[in-house]
């Protein structure tokens, strides 16, 4: 009785291994998959901070291509080792070829191998995973001391800031998943022509921030590589630092106190604040990031539906499309045009979210690949929304 429930805890134990090891591989070619050059600082980011409001198509694609397939692959691995094992001669007691194989050394091989074999695939799924997500290279960055912020960063509240008499109106867009190279074939990348030719125009029309004297852009640093961090990075000159020993990012001990942002600057100047994203705000922790750092009125999903202007079961894409943003983007602004303060305007798409973005049906669709098509129409609808702004009386006192 001893024996036998020593081997079934070792099997237990295999049998644990095996799944958790087909999980990590599989959870490393989903990331693969869906983002691109994903980094581990991203994956605990996203562990510590709130997933409310996630697409559910992604989420939906991880139960099944981790989860079911990881118990669906073990459960198939099981099988052939009891199979190879000698362990079915209940099952096939009448077939004497099976029932001579049990005898073999070969039966007696695999047999033995249960938790060699499961040790050795959750060795390999470690050793993929921190290949790809550069495991070591988070360890040292973390383990080492660096003075370079301390040394580079310069705090808003050092400087002298002043603003004139009439202060003008921000209108910052932030374009999900949007790059240079989109626009320019000899950029980098492998476009073979120009998906986004009216962003192209306003880039060479005015102020543009490039390494060359055509389209380019900045060197993105661990940090600053997915959306909520880029948000950061653009609007704080300040990477996100995720410290492992925090039980959430954003919680009791705020987003990133320590930090002065625009939204943080512009609120001392009695500046009207607003973000309008097309999801969840409190994804990624982007809504306690700009009502700590601004007090912005935000607009979302879930405000939209509390006020009526949503129906209470809509659901497209992250939460609704940019068709939609744009739409409530107008009135946003007319409404902070109205008032008596000068604003910030800050709004987010989601339409171009990696990997195939969300083509809606207002979109042409005059490219192979579906992402060229949504990334066209991207640049096609802030391109309208820019006509429109320029069209309204704000708009002389009013930086894009």
């Amino acid at each position: 009785m001893a024996l036998k429930a020593k081997i079934s805890k070792r099997h237990c134990l295999a049998i644990f291994l095996l799944l958790g090891s087909n999980l990590l591989f599989l959870l490393t070619l989903w990331l693969l998959n869906k983002y691109d050059h994903i980094l581990l600082d991203q994956v605990i980011y996203q562990i510590k901070t709130s997933a409310a409001g996630a697409n559910q198509d992604l989420l939906g694609s991880a139960y099944v291509q981790v989860i079911l397939f990881g118990l669906l692959l073990t459960a198939l691995e099981i099988f052939l080792y009891l199979l190879l094992s000698g362990q079915l001669k209940g099952r096939f007691a009448q077939s004497k070829r099976y029932l001579s194989y049990c005898t073999t050394k070969a039966c007696r091989f695999f047999k033995k191998i249960a938790m060699p074999f499961s040790a050795i695939m959750l060795a390999f799924s470690i050793i993929l995973f921190s290949a790809e997500l550069r495991l070591v290279h988070y360890i040292d960055a973390s383990a080492t001391d660096s003075d370079f912020i301390e040394q580079h960063y310069v705090s808003p509240n050092e400087v002298k800031l002043t603003f004139p008499a009439q202060k003008r109106n921000l209108i910052y867009i932030f374009l999900e998943s949007m790059e240079s190279t989109f626009g320019d074939p000899a950029a980098g990348g492998s476009i073979t022509e120009d998906f986004i030719p009216e962003l192209t125009a306003l880039a060479k029309e005015n102020i543009q921030f490039s390494h060359t004297d055509g389209l380019g852009g900045a060197l993105v640093y661990n940090g600053s590589t997915w959306t909520a961090a880029g948000m950061v990075a653009q609007s704080a000159g300040m990477i996100v630092k995720i410290p492992l020993t925090a039980e959430t990012f954003g919680g009791k001990e705020g987003y990133m106190p320590g930090i002065v942002t625009i939204g943080d600057v512009l609120e001392k100047e009695g500046y009207a604040q607003t973000l309008l994203v097309g999801s969840d705000a409190d994804f990624a922790g982007r809504e306690t990031y700009f009502i700590e750092h601004g007090n912005y009125n935000i607009v979302d999903i879930n405000s939209l539906k509390e006020e009526g202007r949503l129906p209470q079961d809509y659901r497209e894409w992250w939460g609704f499309e940019d068709e939609k943003l744009f739409a409530f983007a107008k009135e946003e602004l007319t409404r902070l045009a109205a008032g008596n303060q000068p604003f910030n305007f800050t709004l987010l798409t989601a339409d171009t979210h990696f990997p195939d973005g969300y083509l809606c049906p207002q979109c042409p669709n005059e490219h192979e690949l579906q992402y060229s098509n949504v990334l066209a129409c991207s640049a096609d609808q802030v391109a309208g929304f820019l006509e429109w702004v320029k069209k309204q009386s704000f708009y002389e006192n009013t930086t894009i």
